[in-house]
This record gives C-alpha cells, sequence and structure tokens, in this order.
C-alpha cells in the first residue's frame, strides 16, 4: 500500500509539474506572439517613413534640376 500511495503521489506531483511548465511555454509563446506583432507593426512604420522620406529627395532632385534647367533656358 505504501508503494502505492509512493506512487500516487508521484504520478500527481510529475502531472503538476507538467501543467506547470506547459503554461509556462504558452505564456512565452504568447510573449513571443505579441513581440512579432510589433515588430511586425514597427517595421512597416519605418518603411513607410523611408518611403516618404525617399519621396521627398526625389522631389527635391527634380526641383533642383527644373530650377537648373530654367536658369540655363534664361541665360540664352
Amino acid at each position: 500500500m505504501t508503494s502505492l500511495t509512493a506512487d500516487y503521489v508521484h504520478a500527481r506531483l510529475s502531472a503538476a509539474a507538467l501543467q506547470a511548465f506547459a503554461a509556462e511555454n504558452q505564456t512565452r509563446v504568447e510573449a513571443t506572439a505579441a513581440a512579432q506583432t510589433e515588430v511586425d507593426r514597427r517595421l512597416k512604420q519605418l518603411q513607410r517613413q523611408a518611403q516618404l522620406v525617399r519621396q521627398d529627395e526625389i522631389t527635391a532632385e527634380i526641383v533642383e534640376l527644373a530650377a537648373g534647367e530654367a536658369a540655363s533656358n534664361s541665360r540664352l
């Protein structure tokens, strides 16, 4: 009977430890998913910002070229 009781206690403790481990892993998975979502959101934000900066650079180049062309034509 003592052996059976020891086995039962061992099984219950093992099950509790397994459940705790599973819960901890689930929490880690959820935290990782939330972090990935935030990284994706931030990446899109930075890509959009880079696109706007590049558009501004291109616009500035076009204005500069147009001004140079206008100045060149006015000299003629």
